[in-house]
């Protein structure tokens, strides 16, 4: 059971019943069969014994309780005269942090009872504290009580009567002084309520608690002892400040419910629940976006203002216009927010900042506001361009020039450049009048004829614009080829790569396309088709595990100017590939007599195997095995000499296999076998004999 502060009470009071938690546990195999924990429960009122635990397999801990006026009933009726604790028969009980409280009603009080004589049970006590509800005559009781013993009877009283006189040794397990309050208790929190609308952060309250141990608790928004809160996770607990974690808005959500924990480091918990009210405050209107707005001079112009409020109930909202507005003849309707005005012929030509304004009859008023800008046009003059002249430029050459023009009119107007016929590609900025244009190669060798004009912003009349009809010529230029993306590669060593170089090459009519390879690559033996761009080569062992820079380039053969070319610089990298080892080599078959003596048959396995990597790899032997067990013993002695062992009085055939491994990535191997036949050393003797038993 978890430890909680709140205590909830185990009523266990029936006549019959032996204790309040009874747990015992007689079984004779080894290790503890019950291990249990009873955490801040009140054992309150039991007729007999609060806990009693019993055998040797039962292990119980008691942590942040309370054992309240158990064992009322005297010792003849069943009772045990105030015994809390009880533990017999070699069970094993620790008490943490409990109080123990024993009943008025008795007279012969003993708080814990630990029975002896070989049969007692272990009882250990700490930080607890007992008090006797009036009763003078509380005793601590341990080791000098007999299991077996009938402990409802008068011996048994006097044994407890002498302990209580001092006439018995017995341990004091309790301090006589009242218990420290052992977890934090009285939970407060300074204030339960907040505006709505404020920031995230926000400090709520301070929570304060009691706890009479050293050091202050730790305090977290978390569930337990039976309470939670719901809204946790809308604050958060800084020390000791709650504070908002999340917007509180009074129209979406009154109160919250948070259960606040305290904690004292030292396992003492306990909790408390709060409902957080959010207040609810006037909240300004919100006025719909209005923008800037334009009017000619003498022309009505009209908009309607419109706002909102979250307010409930609805509140009334008015519209007003700034003092400076208003003298300048505009009006707005206070209630639907129409907007109107009309100015006059001396108010043309300026900018106009009005500030319009809504009111809610909230407590207190609130209110939001725009200021915007209305721009009184005159009657507009058209602009002048000036002079732009006919151009001249290579095909695929960016011409640039910048159109200029001007405006009488005021307040300035803006003015903005545009082309009228113009060329595919030529563009000008509408802004600014910066002109641009790239001819490709099929507009070269041409002349192109169109309008640069410029356009006002301006009304009455509107859009007035003046323009410069002018001419651009194209040359035809000879523009080099492109050669296509060819990108790094990689290859292994003495493995083929291939790819094909391709390139464009926009003049018209068509060129010849030539290319080409870097001196450096052509002697490494890489190789370029000249006409089709294909790309072969081949790396050697020895150019393995390298990276090799390439250039390739193609040469067009056209003129003004002459053989223009493109090329890309790539980089080849080779990978070292680890090459198994070979045999060329072969490793004789033996035959031999039984019991031949040990010899070596190849000094050095490194004339059989071979390996071509480069940089020279180590080559480690090793014996496979044999195809017939038992003929004959193969191993290999200073890592490259192959021996044979003959087995006692062992003959047959067999295949021996040695086998050949590099160090490479991934490690390869080789083996090679040689048959070994042994056979029987004949008997002279032996033989006659066997003969004439044949015969």
């Amino acid at each position: 059971a978890t430890r909680a502060n709140s205590s909830p009470c185990l009523p266990l009071r029936p006549r019959s019943a032996r204790a309040g938690l009874y747990f015992g546990d007689f079984s004779t195999g080894a290790g503890v069969r019950q291990q249990i924990t009873v955490g801040g429960c009140t054992i309150a009122d039991n007729l007999n014994r609060g806990l009693y635990v019993r055998g040797a397999n039962a292990s119980v801990q008691v942590v942040g309780g309370a054992f309240l006026r158990n064992g009322s009933d005297p010792r003849g009726a069943g009772g045990n005269e105030g015994f809390g604790v009880m533990v017999r028969q070699t069970a094993t009980v620790s008490v943490v942090e409990c109080t123990i409280v024993n009943p008025a009603t008795v007279t012969a009080t003993c708080h814990v009872y630990a029975a002896s004589a070989g049969a007692s049970g272990a009882l250990s006590l700490y930080r607890c504290a007992r008090t006797n509800s009036g009763n003078a005559n509380g005793f601590l009781a341990s080791g000098a009580i007999d299991a077996d013993t009938n402990w409802w009877g008068t011996a048994v009283q006097g044994e407890i009567a002498a302990l209580a006189a001092g006439g018995a040794a017995w341990t004091p397990w309790f301090s006589s002084a009242a218990m420290a309050d052992l977890v934090p208790y009285n939970l407060t929190l300074s204030a339960t309520a907040a505006n709505e609308n404020v920031a995230v952060g926000t400090d709520i309250g301070t929570l304060g608690s009691t706890d009479n141990d050293a050091g202050a608790p730790t305090y977290t928004l978390a569930n337990g002892g039976g309470l939670s809160g719901a809204d946790n996770g809308s604050f958060t607990i800084d020390g000791s400040t709650l504070k908002t974690a999340t917007a509180l808005d009074f129209e979406s959500k009154a109160s919250y419910a948070i259960c606040i924990q305290a904690d004292d480091g030292r396992g003492g918990l306990n909790w408390k629940t709060c409902t957080i009210t959010v207040n609810d405050l006037n909240e300004a209107p919100v006025l719909g976006e209005i923008g800037n707005q334009g009017v000619n001079e003498q022309a009505e112009l009209t908009f309607s203002a419109a706002a909102t409020d979250q307010d409930t109930p609805p509140q009334t909202l008015t519209y007003t216009l700034d003092a400076g507005a208003i003298a300048a003849g505009m009006t707005i309707h206070p209630t639907t927010g129409a907007f109107s005005w009309t100015p006059t012929e001396s108010q043309g030509g300026a900018d106009y900042t009005v500030i319009v304004t809504v009111t809610d009859n909230g407590s207190p008023n609130l209110a939001d506001a725009e200021t915007i800008t209305i721009a009184v046009a005159e009657v507009n003059a058209a602009p002048v361009l000036g002079a732009v002249g006919s151009k001249s430029v290579n095909e695929q050459a960016e011409l640039t020039f910048s159109a200029a023009a001007t405006d009488q009119d005021l307040p300035a107007q803006n003015l903005t450049f545009s082309l009228v016929g113009a060329p595919a590609g030529a563009a000008i900025n509408p802004t600014t009048g910066a002109f641009a244009w790239t001819p490709t190669e099929e507009q070269g060798g041409a002349a192109y004829t169109f309008t640069v004009k410029v356009t006002d912003s301006g009304a009455n009349p509107p859009a007035q614009w003046d323009g410069e009809e002018i001419t651009v010529t194209v040359a035809e230029v000879n523009v080099a080829p492109v050669l296509g993306e060819i990108g790094n590669k990689s290859v292994n060593e003495q493995a083929e790569l291939t790819f094909n170089a391709a390139a464009t090459d926009q003049d018209l009519p068509a060129q010849n396309l030539t290319f080409s390879l870097d001196a450096a690559s052509l002697a490494r033996g890489m190789t370029l088709d000249g006409s089709t761009g294909a790309f072969a080569w081949t790396p050697t062992e020895s150019q393995g595990g390298a990276d090799y820079t390439v250039t390739i380039t193609v040469t067009d053969n056209g003129a003004e100017p002459a053989t223009l070319a493109d090329s890309e610089t790539i980089t080849i990298a080779v990978a070292e590939v680890n090459v198994a080892p070979t045999s060329p080599g072969t490793i004789p078959d033996q035959s031999l007599q039984q019991d031949f003596a040990s010899y070596v048959v190849v000094a050095d396995l490194a004339t059989i195997f071979a390996d071509q990597d480069l940089p020279a790899q180590t080559l480690t032997y090793t014996v496979d095995g044999c195809s017939a067990d038992g003929v004959v013993a193969a191993s290999i002695e200073g890592g490259s000499a192959l021996r044979l062992t003959s087995i006692a009085s062992a003959k047959g055939t067999t295949l021996v296999t040695i086998r050949c491994t590099d160090n490479g990535v991934p490690a390869l191997s080789k083996t090679a076998s040689f048959q070994v036949t042994v056979q029987a050393v004949h008997n002279v003797t032996r033989n006659t004999f066997h003969d004439t038993i044949q015969a």
